[in-house]
């Protein structure tokens, strides 16, 4: 299934298939997708980024991902984000910033923008690639450490804490 058309010239051709990979699948415990389309909270990012890096770390991934401009209602299809659109500096600011509340400064791997084309409208997404927790230490944020149920974000508990201490 097709979702969205992108320029096939495109330094990014490896994204837009990852993404078109990412949202032919449902979600799982380390991919999240938001619509977002005006903003997201970023306490919540913060949050997601502590689950999916200590989910991908207990599925023995490398990484996960946390997508912007993904709807879910009914079924997939992409809607645009706005969130820190404008100046590249403000996505950099958002990726030190949030950093600073993350177990070791753990950062995003990376923060791809892209511009998939629906209906002829181009349309911003953003996919945050989100690393594994460091062997043998989970990673919290604001010193709380999360995980997730199926699509539901949870406080992690005890057993994968220990499973990802050993």
């Amino acid at each position: 299934m097709t979702f969205f058309d992108y320029d096939k010239a495109s330094s990014k051709v490896e994204y837009y298939e990852i993404l078109q990979d990412l949202m032919e699948r449902w979600e799982y415990e380390i991919v999240e997708f938001k619509e977002a389309k005006g903003g997201y909270n970023e306490d919540k990012i913060g949050q997601y980024f502590s689950a999916i890096s200590n989910e991908a770390n207990l599925k023995q991934q490398q990484f996960g991902w946390f997508i912007l401009g993904v709807s879910e209602k009914v079924d997939k299809h992409v809607v645009g984000t706005s969130f820190k659109a404008g100046k590249a500096e403000l996505l950099e600011k958002f990726k030190y910033t949030i950093s600073k509340e993350l177990t070791d400064g753990i950062s995003f791997l990376d923060v791809i923008e892209l511009s998939p084309i629906v209906n002829d409208r181009i349309f911003r997404v953003l996919m945050f690639k989100i690393p594994a927790a460091a062997v043998g230490i989970p990673t919290g944020w604001k010193n709380k450490y999360y995980a997730r149920n199926g699509e539901s974000l949870v406080p992690l508990p005890q057993a994968k804490i220990d499973i990802i201490r050993h």
